[in-house]
């Protein structure tokens, strides 16, 4: 399993060291902006805004290193941000300094945390959703020069929606999976239908061997998505998933407040 990560670490720098349009290089950069400026604006709905700061600071090599870091810190610090994050990366996917792409600095960020994925998720349940995140939605929005979605990244994907389901797996992580499949999952079927028939399986038995009433409704729900081809649900199928969600949410409240049924 080791090799493997290393091969799919190596994968990511190569998805994103191809040459692209060099249209947005030509922006002047004043090297006026600030890393604190950078990291103000990064928690403001502005990518624009954030663009214009990280190609002013971006005036070297180191510099623009710098931007790629704070840019993936930030979405694992924050994991609601990290759809923002991935559009702001999209924008900035052409910028380079002295031959140092931004996209290849921010996957050198990425590759160091996928290769130690298994141990990030077991010292660091947050950051890891943070990560896998973050991943799942710089494929749904990052392109390359073409304006496709990066394929290298695909399996690497699949590597991690497959470990949010791993042995005794929490409502947490299947949360999660669900949620970034709602996002990207008719994309990643598209680009793997193989591989997304067999995370499909582990779905289905996850299904039949969890304990959980609340991530056995997450996964079925997973699974009419699925067939409804991405889709999205009909209101009824929506409405109940929500109150089967609400009601065990009501039931897990009153068991921990010592209110459950003790006949």
């Amino acid at each position: 399993m080791a090799g493997r990560g290393r091969g799919r670490g190596a994968m990511l720098l190569a998805a994103l060291r191809r040459p692209g349009s060099t249209e947005t290089n030509n922006i002047i950069r004043s090297g006026t902006s600030s890393i604190a400026e950078l990291e103000t604006s990064l928690k403001r709905p502005d990518n624009d805004v954030t663009k214009s700061l990280c190609y002013n600071y971006a005036t070297s090599s180191s510099r623009l290193k710098e931007v790629a870091t704070v840019i993936y810190k930030h979405s694992l610090s924050d994991r609601r941000s990290a759809k923002s994050a991935a559009l702001l990366c999209d924008k900035l996917r052409d910028l380079e300094v002295n031959e140092t792409k931004f996209r290849s600095c921010l996957l050198q960020c990425v590759q160091q945390d996928f290769k130690n994925k298994d141990d990030l998720k077991r010292n660091n349940l947050e950051q890891f959703l943070s990560f896998v995140t973050f991943l799942c939605q710089i494929f749904g929005k990052m392109r390359n020069a073409s304006g496709e979605h990066f394929q290298p990244l695909v399996l690497p994907v699949f590597d991690c929606l497959t470990l949010l389901l791993k042995d005794t797996c929490t409502e947490k992580e299947v949360k999660c999976c669900v949620e970034q499949l709602r996002d990207i999952g008719a994309t990643l079927e598209k680009c793997n239908m193989g591989k997304m028939i067999e995370f499909f399986m582990t779905v289905r038995s996850k299904i039949l061997h969890t304990s959980s009433s609340e991530i056995r409704c997450r996964l079925m729900e997973l699974l009419e998505m699925y067939h409804l081809c991405w889709k999205p649900m009909p209101c009824h199928m929506e409405y109940f998933y929500d109150n089967e969600l609400n009601r065990h949410n009501v039931d897990h409240i009153h068991l921990e407040n010592g209110q459950g049924d003790h006949r």
